[in-house]
């Protein structure tokens, strides 16, 4: 057995401080189109609402009750939570929308509880708050995982899906089949490893880490108040050793050949740092002959409700028009 001297185990750690500390103060000296305080302001006009699902608590938001217009409902990512569409809720009141969104099972305020964290378990909760609040008009926009969530909803929920004529929004989302966009099987494994052991999860709790950790996914767009939303959210977030049946969905199920049964229009807003392949998803939403809207950024890496509100917005006029 090789001994690494101790001396040599310190120097690697420092290396790795400097380094994180460099990333720190780069992030810190980046010039921000939207502040920290702007990025994590409460939703305007929201009422808060609780949903019973059973034996746990799904909290929601939406306008008040006299507020017309078509009605929008937000599904967030993995990992987030519904303030992080601030900015974009902002862009749609302006317009006029009523607004709906929530927080996932074990993400922000709402509980956890076994099972709720399964795709069919998201799936419903999405037609619990159609039906909570009497959506009848409306289109749902989903970002990340939460586009997959409401794919997998239209799909499973066909009659409840009627709620939703305007259909759907999809924000540097998912179709599933992570196994064929982005390969690394032996990394998912390892990484399924260190989420038994909780290791993302401690990572987060340190601010350096945790910082690199978010920002590799904004590309060149990271900020530090952006970056400082996001990490806030995971901290909030289930682990990923609760989520990892949701990942196993993610990386298997593929819900690409299904989408040309849906019969809804799609507005479709993707960004070329994603880990999935735009051109598949837009063929893939192409072919349902319904696709309103298609647009690729660039630079703009995967939380585009928090770096590109203005965009998401124009996603969900288009859908509307």
């Amino acid at each position: 057995m090789v001994l690494v001297p101790k001396r040599s185990w310190l120097g690697v750690f420092f290396a790795l401080y400097v380094h994180l500390w460099r990333a720190h103060r780069k992030l810190r000296s980046t010039p921000e189109e939207f502040s920290y305080a702007q990025l994590s302001a409460p939703l305007l006009d929201a009422q808060v609402h609780d949903l019973e699902a059973g034996e746990r608590r799904i909290r929601a938001v939406a306008t008040p009750p006299g507020w017309s217009g078509k009605t929008v409902v937000l599904v967030h990512d993995l990992k987030m939570r519904l303030e992080t569409w601030s900015l974009v809720w902002e862009q749609l009141r302006e317009q006029g929308h009523r607004l709906i969104a929530a927080d996932l099972a074990g993400h922000g305020e709402s509980t956890l509880t076994p099972g709720s964290l399964e795709l069919s378990s998201l799936s419903m909760d999405l037609k619990r708050l159609l039906e909570y609040f009497h959506v009848t008009e409306g289109a749902v926009v989903g970002h990340g995982v939460g586009g997959f969530i409401a794919v997998q909803f239209l799909l499973e929920h066909r009659l409840a899906a009627r709620r939703l004529p305007f259909g759907l929004v999809c924000v540097s989302c998912t179709a599933g089949n992570l196994q064929k966009a982005v390969g690394r099987e032996f990394l998912r494994t390892l990484a399924t490893a260190f989420a038994a052991l909780r290791l993302p999860e401690l990572l987060t709790y340190f601010d350096l880490p945790g910082e690199a950790s978010v920002a590799r996914r904004l590309g060149q767009n990271a900020t530090h108040g952006v970056v400082r939303v996001a990490l806030e959210a995971k901290r909030r977030a289930a682990s990923d050793w609760a989520l990892r049946n949701l990942s196993d969905a993610l990386w298997t199920l593929d819900l690409h050949p299904s989408l040309a049964t849906l019969r809804f229009p799609c507005s479709v807003l993707l960004s070329r740092d994603d880990r999935v392949q735009p051109e598949a998803l837009r063929e893939a939403f192409a072919a349902t002959g319904q696709m309103r809207y298609f647009k690729l950024l660039d630079d703009a890496g995967s939380f585009l409700p928090l770096i590109k509100p203005k965009e998401v917005a124009e996603a969900v006029s288009k859908i509307f028009a």
